[in-house]
């Protein structure tokens, strides 16, 4: 039963330590090994996230190509290494994504992009090149309180200095979905695309300036108060054009879209990209709205190539802090260990109590475990004289009861308060002397061994005697 007991303190013992580093393993940021393959294969495969993996993709500064995924990886690299122009082809598999965490350092710690990301709250993501700066701009759902953030990629800074925004349309109930298209660097333009989903519609709206010279605060202020809207038309031979007067619909086929979701310019053309579908569009039906150009149009798995093998990528997965999930997982950990803690104090009282009450018992099981082993070991003669001697003792002690009994029987017969006859009284006063000494004798011999029953009795106890004839018998 002891060892049993010990058992099960060690094991709650070790239960406790277990939770406990589970929830210093919660409490800290969660490190995760991922490949590139994976990576590539969720931007190929909507299914994954039940939606297009790519938060924002546009050519910097520096003609390099950038792409960032939604769940926080990053690819870069020049243009031409990166794309396939012509044989719409995105080679991923050429390229080692970064986290990033270690990309893009300051936007991955500031808390307005977290609050945004966190809470799906970016209405469009896009590269913007203005005065030959390149900023990541992110335009929030709600326009009007939130104001947009913009990441400074080669400073690695967060600036506020300009509001980037998405005009509304004029009819507040038409049902549209929009996102700003990133721009091709050395030029100042905005774009924005328009779905319109009632009527299946698709329309492009435009701002720039010819000059280069403005400074960004100012071409933006400019280009925010003349963005117009046209739509995108079809005529014979699936060809594209754009339609010259503003707000007025297509005479023929109306260009539809739908699923698109984001997009970005290169020096002659224009990708848009969606769940389903990549289109390719010549830019230059964009400049001239006397020009036709054909659209092209192939699945987003045949537009993104992947790495047949997988390199490992070390990085920070969703997030710096602690989630929700972990925050509950804490708790219900504490919790267990403050009850763990209750059942070992309530465990160990018990323990102590039990063997307070146990100690006395534990101590004659004691004395008779010696006293058979010591009769285990004496030989049979010996064994015999003890018992003899034993039973002795039990003879004189059972005889000294009986006289006590003898007594108090004689005591209550002849007390003064007997209601025997006084003629009985006299005849028994009239006996012999001989009956008067027998009586004598009897009592004082009763007397003796009462008196020496109860000496006997009350300080040497059967076990005490048994032990002083081992010694004696050894002796």
């Amino acid at each position: 039963m002891r060892i049993q007991n010990s058992l099960n303190f060690k094991a709650i013992i070790l239960s406790v330590v277990v939770i406990f580093v589970l929830i210093v393993i919660l409490s800290e940021p969660v490190i995760c090994t991922i490949d590139s393959k994976t990576i590539c294969e969720s931007i190929q495969n909507v299914k994954t996230f039940d939606m297009l993996n790519i938060l924002a993709i546009g050519v910097n500064s520096k003609h390099n190509l950038i792409l960032v995924t939604k769940d926080k990886f990053v690819y870069e690299s020049p243009l031409a290494d990166m794309l396939d122009e012509e044989k719409i082809r995105l080679n991923l598999d050429r390229i080692h994504p970064s986290a990033m965490i270690n990309k893009f350092t300051q936007l991955n710690v500031n808390q307005r992009f977290n609050k945004f990301y966190e809470y799906d709250q970016i209405h469009s993501a896009f590269f913007m090149t203005l005065s030959n700066k390149t900023s990541l701009c992110f335009i929030a759902m709600d326009q009007s309180s939130q104001k947009s953030l913009n990441y400074w990629i080669d400073d690695n800074l967060i600036h506020e200095t300009l509001n980037f925004i998405i005009p509304t349309p004029k009819s507040i109930v038409e049902d549209i979905d929009d996102f700003v298209i990133s721009n091709r660097a050395s030029y100042p333009e905005y774009f924005v695309w328009r779905n319109h989903r009632a009527t299946g519609k698709s329309s492009i709206g435009i701002a720039r300036l010819e000059s280069k010279s403005y400074p960004e605060e100012e071409a933006w202020k400019y280009m925010k108060n003349n963005i117009i809207f046209q739509h995108i038309c079809i005529e014979k031979d699936e060809l594209l054009f754009m339609h010259p007067i503003p707000g007025t619909s297509c005479n023929g086929l109306p260009f539809q879209a739908k699923d698109v979701a984001i997009g970005f310019f290169t020096q002659y053309y224009l990708f848009l990209i969606g769940d389903q579908y990549v289109y390719r569009i010549e830019e230059k039906i964009f400049y001239n709205m006397s020009k036709s150009a054909p659209v092209v149009k192939v699945k987003i798995e045949d537009f993104i190539n992947c790495p047949q093998e997988g390199v490992p990528i070390t990085g920070i997965s969703q997030g710096n802090g602690i989630g929700a999930l972990q925050i509950i997982l804490m708790i219900a950990l504490s919790i267990i260990i403050v009850l763990m803690y209750l059942f070992l104090g309530w465990y160990c009282w018990k323990q102590i109590f039990n063997r307070s009450n146990t100690g006395d018992e534990t101590t004659e099981d004691n004395d008779n475990d010696d006293v058979t082993s010591t009769m285990q070991t004496l030989s049979p003669i010996t064994k015999s004289k003890i018992v003899i001697k034993q039973s002795k003792l039990n003879a004189m002690s059972s005889d000294g009861k009986m006289s006590m009994k003898l007594t108090k029987s004689v005591k209550s017969k002849f007390s003064p308060k007997s209601k025997i006859p006084s003629k009985i009284s006299s005849t028994i006063k009239r006996r012999s002397p001989l009956m008067s000494t027998k009586s004598t004798t009897t009592t004082t011999i009763s007397s003796g061994l009462k008196t020496m029953s109860k000496s006997k009795i009350s300080t040497i106890s059967p076990k005490s005697k048994i032990r002083s004839q081992y010694k004696q018998v050894k002796n």
